[in-house]
């Protein structure tokens, strides 16, 4: 299972271009805790009415 899972890693390289997300060009961290803001406000935003 391990070789299969290192196969599927080496077919894959270079899958993930950066052009196709740019929103992840600060790192992935940032785009979540992005993510999370934008839900809350939205909850806020819903649970305020």
């Amino acid at each position: 299972m391990r070789l299969r899972q290192l196969k599927a890693l080496d077919g894959a390289a270079g899958a993930w271009k950066d052009k196709d997300h740019p929103e992840l060009k600060h790192g992935a961290a940032k785009w979540v805790a992005k993510l999370r803001r934008q839900d809350d406000k939205r909850f806020k935003k819903i649970a305020g009415r």
